[in-house]
């Protein structure tokens, strides 16, 4: 997912942990290459094959797989420098 020149990976899929909660950005150059990974706010829990959009500045992240298949949504505020502080759970599932 992009937002404000930054690449996103939500979660995923790990050779050496297995499903993971991580969050990363990296800034996307203009020759195309990625600057360096940071790591953000990880997800609440560790989700991979899931839906991600992004709708204004909010990240959210629909369903996915961690041994079973999800129905929950979660979403996060990016800031005006591209950091996602903090996770919100939706009280609202698929």
């Amino acid at each position: 997912m992009e937002y404000n020149g930054y690449l996103y990976i939500v979660g995923g899929w790990r050779n050496t942990s297995g499903i993971t909660s991580s969050v990363l950005r990296a800034y996307v150059n203009l020759d195309g290459s990625l600057g360096p990974w940071t790591n953000m706010a990880s997800l609440p829990t560790p989700i991979r094959s899931a839906g991600v959009i992004r709708l204004g500045d909010y990240i959210i992240v629909v369903g996915g797989f961690d041994g079973s298949f999800l129905n929950t949504v979660h979403y996060a505020q990016i800031d005006g420098s591209g950091t996602i502080t903090s996770w919100q759970t939706s009280s609202s599932s698929l």
